[in-house]
């Protein structure tokens, strides 16, 4: 378990922390995340760091609390497009779902398959603190969903229905 910092001790912490990844077992990946309040430059250089500790390790999508972090954020890459979002919060679903082998950098060689949502809309801030809403699709939404589910400390081997492969 983790010790709790102060917003000020965290955000100092965030930029002298080498990134590391968190594997499945890992109490964090099991806790809510807290909400960004603070959008600082040492925010904005982790979200940065965040991206490309996720490029480097093959993923298109990653979540803080994969890298040790307990605060709401995440990134993706999809279609050479990378996004960056804090506070993220799905706010419509479609009613059509499809089901898709997922992956995850936390669970290393296993596959799982999960029905979601086709198209949802999200709302979330950028690194530093402005507003975003915007629809997502396909592939995108899927892994938007994905990272999602881990700031609230749910992995897709939690899904119902979820088989591994």
């Amino acid at each position: 378990m983790h010790a709790k910092l102060s917003a000020d001790t965290f955000m100092t912490e965030l930029s002298m922390r080498p990134l590391s990844l968190r594997l499945i077992g890992d109490g964090i990946l099991r806790e809510q995340c807290e909400t960004v309040s603070s959008f600082t430059t040492e925010l904005d250089a982790f979200l940065n760091d965040m991206l490309i500790f996720m490029r480097t390790h093959g993923g298109i999508g990653l979540a803080a609390p994969q890298v040790g972090i307990g605060l709401r954020a995440v990134v993706a890459e999809i279609n050479h497009r990378g996004i960056v979002l804090v506070n993220p919060v799905t706010v419509t679903a479609s009613d059509r779902k499809d089901l898709m082998e997922e992956g995850c950098l936390s669970i290393p060689d296993d596959q799982y398959r999960i029905k979601r949502p086709v198209h949802i809309e999200v709302k979330a801030r950028t690194p530093s603190g402005g507003h975003l809403h915007f629809e997502a699709e396909g592939l995108f939404a899927r892994v938007l969903q994905h990272e999602i589910d881990h700031l609230d400390g749910v992995l897709i081997c939690d899904k119902n229905g979820s088989t591994s492969r």
